[in-house]
């Protein structure tokens, strides 16, 4: 059986690393998370180990100080509310349209790649726009499928937790792992899916949906493979921004006390030399992870439209069954010596050797 993984990884770095203007939909791309099905569970337990009724509503008024605006009686107060409110919204929808564009144009751009066509920055971007309402509508649907899940299934340990204490936090844990993160990742890989029918296949919204679950259904441990392969290099690039803050910045519990003494003394060599270049180096690399992804994703759908793949485990143990088969082992002295023959390749025009005859 051919190699699936390794094969789709080694292509989608090629693809990443050879057409670098999607590095520019990576910047925007990644904004949608990286960390993938794993991502999820890890926000929701942080969200459920931090948050309280009170948590929340300090939360939601930090999050749109702008409503504090509303609070005035005088016009002017309120003008200046409607006007701040109304530019959060033009830049919230155009951050959203970036990014949902973004990440069509790196999925249309790996299909146009794998069909031998010419791409650029342009026509890629061009192709990708018409895709914006329906792309838009399946990540939102994602996302609140898992937010219902969250409230539905985590709230009400949310509140045992807080009248209760923390003793309940492991048992807590084990429910979110075994309940919540496979439904989340089920909605997850199902809406991967259904953008790619949806842009690869043109199929209609609700037909992408219905196909993407099938595909799913046929290959739920491909998928769940393909997500531990990338959660995996997540780990590794995230030990490399580590290590790149350490080296640019010092350790952690440093930061504050440098902080403080750059602010005071060279708060422009701090923005110059230490800030502004982890910046860049968390774009790029988000940006390289977030176009890697998305190709890989989009090769893997390529692959299991095309045919029936078969996930590493399933490789693994028919592997074993077959060397476990009867006819494959070797009990005596003479088959050691028929396997040792059969395996021996000859070159060309080399004479084999004469067998003896018997009299």
């Amino acid at each position: 059986m051919e190699s699936l993984y390794r094969s789709i990884l080694k292509n989608a770095w090629k693809i990443t690393k050879k057409y670098k203007f999607l590095w520019i939909f990576g910047v925007f791309a990644l904004w949608l998370g990286n960390g993938g099905e794993m991502q999820v569970f890890f926000k929701t337990l942080h969200f459920v180990e931090d948050s309280t009724a009170t948590s929340i509503t300090q939360t939601i008024s930090s999050n749109f100080l702008f409503l504090n605006f509303f609070n005035g009686s005088s016009f002017s107060a309120i003008l200046i509310g409607i006007i701040f409110t109304l530019i959060f919204f033009i830049f919230l929808l155009l951050g959203m349209w970036l990014v949902i564009i973004s990440q069509t144009a790196i999925i249309n751009a790996t299909n146009r790649i794998s069909n031998k066509k010419e791409v650029n920055f342009a026509s890629v971007f061009k192709l990708s726009t018409p895709y914006f309402l329906p792309v838009l509508g399946l990540n939102l649907i994602s996302k609140i499928l898992i937010a219902f899940l969250v409230f539905i299934l985590l709230l009400p340990l949310l509140l045992i937790i807080i009248s209760t204490g923390s003793k309940f936090a492991l048992l807590l844990s084990v429910l979110i792992w075994v309940i919540f993160l496979p439904l989340a990742a089920i909605i997850s890989f199902i809406m991967k899916y259904a953008i790619n029918f949806l842009i690869i296949k043109k199929d209609k919204f609700l037909d992408s949906i219905s196909k993407a679950w099938i595909l799913f259904k046929t290959n739920w441990l491909v998928s769940i493979e393909m997500a531990i392969a990338l959660l995996i290099i997540n780990f590794l690039v995230g030990l490399i921004i580590v290590y790149v803050t350490v080296a640019l910045v010092g350790p952690y519990y440093k930061i504050d006390i440098l902080t403080i003494y750059a602010f005071k003394n060279q708060a422009f060599g701090l923005v110059f030399f230490k800030v502004l270049p982890l910046i860049i180096i968390y774009l790029l690399l988000g940006s390289l992870l977030a176009v890697f992804q998305t190709v890989s994703w989009t090769l893997l759908f390529q692959k299991l439209i095309t045919g029936r793949r078969y996930s590493k485990l399933v490789r693994l143990i028919s592997s074993l069954s077959n060397y476990m088969k009867v006819d494959n082992q070797i009990t005596k002295v003479s088959d050691v010596n028929k396997s040792k023959l059969a395996n021996i390749k000859r070159r060309p025009g080399r004479p084999k050797p004469k067998r003896k005859i018997k009299k």
